[in-house]
């Protein structure tokens, strides 16, 4: 009897895609980015034999993906090397429980590491300030200053519905959000339970969604019979859903426009969060109102941002140690 051909690397991740538990504990977005991240790797290792598969093959792997891994050659960001590392890790890692490896090679394979901390593309009080300024007469204002002032993500705002907005006690119920796979659009539960914790919203974001609300009531009875009720917040002017990926395009769109550096709806995310820290808010309280499932991923992407808040947290101490009357020289 022949005995059957040893899998590959990419014969063995092709499964491995396929027999992921989508809707049983996966969501289907998660595997979407797995997919997507096994299309760098597998042409560059597939070809391999899964049980001769070595570390020094997955860290020629991230090189050629760090020099040339990106669309016409050039290089892939470290953040999505990183993503290949973990989705290869718990591929092989599922290879070891079903007895088709000995040893996961990725665990003798550091994850790469950037350099230095990746620029937050974000804009200064004062942009933030012309950009509303400029945009006030807009019929998705109050979506844009809510995204200013919460820092929710794109599919949250995108997946918004007025049952989950309380004007009344100024909080924002996050159930759901709107994303895309292939740019369809995909309703998914909010990821993480820290996803799914209130916003709270203030004063004049209140005025800003009765205002919006009473203008899509008045967008309603113009329509008639022509109005899609969805009962989401932010739709078209007819009461159709805006596809998330509209959002991002008529933000980089009215933000040029407005004069400001053209950004991404998750660019008004990072926004919100320099501003708040900046104000001299407590990181941990930043880490809240973004709702990050981890203090660390905040204080990752935002410690370096208060800088001039710790040079005046170290004026501060040093007058309450400095005895009265003594001078600065020595």
């Amino acid at each position: 009897m022949e005995r059957p051909r040893p899998a590959d690397g990419g014969e063995y991740l092709g499964r491995w895609e396929k027999s992921l538990p989508v809707g049983f504990g996966l969501r289907a977005t998660t595997a979407n980015t797995y997919g997507h991240q096994l299309q760098w790797a597998v042409p560059r290792i597939g070809g391999i034999l899964l049980r001769e598969l070595s570390a020094e093959h997955v860290r020629l792997l991230y090189r050629d993906l760090l020099d040339h891994g990106a669309r016409g050659g050039k290089p892939l960001s470290v953040s999505s090397v990183q993503g290949v590392h973990r989705v290869l890790h718990k591929a092989f890692d599922d290879a070891v429980k079903d007895g088709l490896l000995f040893q996961n090679p990725l665990t003798r394979v550091k994850r790469p590491v950037a350099d230095r901390r990746p620029e937050m593309r974000s804009w200064s009080v004062e942009d933030a300030l012309k950009f509303l300024a400029a945009i006030e007469g807009d019929r998705l204002y109050a979506m844009w200053f809510l995204f200013l002032t919460t820092g929710m993500r794109r599919g949250e705002v995108a997946g918004l519905r007025w049952s989950d907005v309380n004007l009344e006690t100024g909080s924002i119920a996050v159930r759901s959000q709107r994303t895309t796979i292939n740019h369809e659009v995909v309703v998914n539960d909010p990821k993480t339970p820290s996803s799914r914790a209130p916003v709270a919203i203030d004063a004049d974001v209140v005025e800003a969604l009765r205002r919006h609300r009473r203008e899509q009531l008045e967008e309603r009875r113009v329509m008639g019979d022509g109005w899609h009720e969805s009962g989401l917040v932010f739709v078209w002017a007819d009461g159709r859903p805006i596809h998330p990926q509209n959002l991002t395009r008529i933000c980089k769109r009215i933000s040029e426009e407005a004069g400001v550096r053209p950004v991404t709806p998750h660019a008004l995310r990072h926004t919100c969060a320099s501003l708040l820290v900046e104000a001299g808010i407590p990181l941990k309280v930043v880490q809240e109102r973004l709702r990050h499932a981890s203090y660390s991923t905040t204080a990752d992407l935002y410690a370096h941002v208060g800088g001039g808040i710790q040079q005046e947290a170290a004026n501060k101490i040093e007058t309450i140690l400095r005895p009265a009357g003594a001078s600065l020289d020595v």
